[in-house]
């Protein structure tokens, strides 16, 4: 309910996709010591908390399920909120959750893409995926190419025959951007676990 805000919907953006600190080395890369003050000192923290590549990119390289699993969870509550037409309070909020979902994907495949060993599995050094992991991924991946594509694919359809341009549109943009990716996800993504 609360991402129905606007302001929220932009803080939460922001959040997600803040880049933060940049540290040109990885976190095993570092020779300083871990701090053994806390709070770290403000002086400290761009050393201890900075990244080469952006937080986002990181938390999924080393904690992929704490961004995945709620992500899950906000993706299936704004899906069962929408029952109306195109014209529901509730279509912004899907077509917000989708663009986030999209976007947080388009990581994912970037990760899989430059470590091919995350695809196999086999080294929990680079991608620290656990079992859960692929389950999430292809969650997400259905929730797209299934649910969402069939909301707003049906509000698309009233909003042709409502001869609202600028609803067809932006739904036409929001189906564009999740087929984007599909190509590429349906290959990598085990797409076939129920949302």
């Amino acid at each position: 309910g609360l991402l129905l805000n606007t302001n929220i919907q932009a803080v939460l953006e922001s959040m997600i996709f803040e880049p933060k600190a940049f540290n040109r080395g990885s976190t095993e890369d570092r020779a300083e010591p871990a701090s053994q003050q806390v709070p770290v000192p403000q002086d400290q923290r761009r050393g201890f908390f900075g990244t080469s590549q952006g937080l986002l990119l990181d938390e999924l390289l080393h904690t992929p399920d704490a961004i995945l699993r709620p992500l899950v969870n906000i993706c299936t509550s704004a899906a069962d909120m929408c029952l109306g037409d195109y014209t529901s309070t509730f279509a912004p909020l899907l077509l917000f959750v989708v663009r986030l979902t999209v976007r947080i994907e388009a990581f994912l495949i970037h990760i899989k893409e430059t470590y091919p060993e995350a695809s196999s599995g086999e080294s929990r050094d680079v991608f620290a995926a656990t079992e859960l992991t692929p389950a999430l991924m292809g969650q997400l991946r259905v929730f797209l190419a299934k649910t969402a594509v069939g909301l707003i694919s049906r509000w698309s359809q009233q909003s042709q025959k409502s001869d609202d341009i600028v609803a067809t549109t932006n739904f036409c943009a929001h189906l564009a951007l999740i087929h984007g990716n599909s190509a590429v996800s349906g290959a990598l993504f085990n797409s076939s676990n129920p949302a």
